[in-house]
């Protein structure tokens, strides 16, 4: 059970970490890319 509740938190903090990888300046760039 406790390793079920580890790889939760893992995966919590990965998607957490992409989230933050999505800035503004990212989206941008993503914009300008696309025009």
């Amino acid at each position: 059970m406790p390793q079920r509740i580890d790889e939760d938190r893992a995966n919590r903090s990965k998607a957490g970490k992409g989230a933050v990888q999505i800035s503004p300046a990212h989206v941008l760039k993503h914009r300008a890319a696309a025009e």
